[in-house]
């Protein structure tokens, strides 16, 4: 009869017969192996066993029955030509139970794809927002105007777009870092992930408290657009140093840690340059921010497109 692992065996050369089959190295543990080094395709492990068949047969004549012995080899090519018929099937685990390809992917990947995803529809969603919303306002200059001039109701035309994008940040930065750590197994990233929430209730801030005339209460949008700058370039430090334990490049480390340096040179430079002698007032507070939106999208890329793998094939 054929048992429950696809083997033929005998009453009567039950025992004899096994030994046979564990010296062409076709056992049932072995054949466990052999599914799960070639993601369980049962059609290899038939493969094998038509490929031996002779010698198969050769060696077990004597002490299975012939007949078992052509139905053993007989079994295994009816199974090659369903495979052939029904195409690939699920892979099956050491229980024969059948996995469903689509959850096969780590969690872990899942996650950090999710991350990573959300960060570039974040800068980009940014800059498209920027770029349309600068083009709808007369006479706005890049170089000469502040960021928040975009979102001002009453001089953007396109204000509601521009605070939009600030809030898509507030909430796609900080939650796509927890997923990007979880994701990456990322070590010590504590202190990352307080300073993204920080650059996201600063973010949220510039987009609902806009500036006005001085003395009339709380600056709260000065205070806005401080933790989303200050705090967003400090995460760009430690977020890179964090990926560290990840395994990422040195170039990555390198670029990472530069953009967040310039990001707060940026900011010093928008603080201490009252008079603008030194850069004008668009570039020292675009340095400021761009720095983390670059860096959040290299970031993004660098794991989609590279790191990705790795981790993947270490969790294979």
């Amino acid at each position: 009869m054929v048992g429950s692992d696809g083997i033929a065996t005998s009453a009567s050369g039950g025992v004899g017969g096994h030994a046979a089959l564990v010296e062409v190295g076709v056992d049932v543990r072995q054949r466990h192996r052999f599914l799960d080094e070639y993601d369980g395709r049962a059609d290899l492990l038939a493969e094998v066993l038509v490929g031996q068949g002779t010698a198969a047969a050769d060696q077990i004549d004597g002490v299975v029955e012939p007949a078992v012995a052509q139905q053993t080899l007989g079994h295994a090519e009816h199974l090659l030509h369903t495979r052939g018929q029904r195409g690939p099937q699920p892979a099956r685990s050491h229980g024969g139970l059948t996995r469903d390809p689509l959850r096969s992917l780590p969690l872990g990947i899942v996650t950090l794809r999710i991350g990573a995803l959300s960060w570039v529809v974040s800068a980009l969603a940014y800059f498209v927002a920027e770029a349309v919303a600068a083009s709808a306002m007369p006479r706005y200059g890049y170089a000469t105007d502040y960021i928040s001039t975009l979102g001002a109701p009453g001089l953007s035309p396109l204000a509601l777009l521009m605070n939009a994008a600030f809030v898509v940040q507030a909430i796609l930065f900080p939650v796509g870092a927890a997923l990007m750590v979880k994701g990456s197994q990322a070590g010590r990233a504590s202190a990352f992930l307080v300073f993204a929430v920080l650059n996201g209730i600063g973010n949220f801030l510039v987009a609902t408290w806009h500036s006005g005339p001085s003395g009339t209460g709380p600056d709260w949008h000065g205070v806005g657009a401080f933790l989303a700058i200050a705090g967003g370039n400090v995460a760009v430090i430690l977020g890179t140093l964090a990926f560290r334990r990840a395994g990422v490049s040195r170039t990555y480390l390198a670029v990472g840690v530069a953009l967040g340096a310039l990001g707060l040179a940026c900011l010093l430079g928008l603080i201490l340059d009252t008079s603008l002698t030194v850069l004008p007032i668009g570039i020292w507070e675009r340095g400021s921010v761009y720095s983390i939106y670059v860096w959040q999208a290299v970031t993004a890329v660098y794991f989609l497109s590279f790191h990705a793998e790795r981790i993947e094939a270490q969790a294979a």
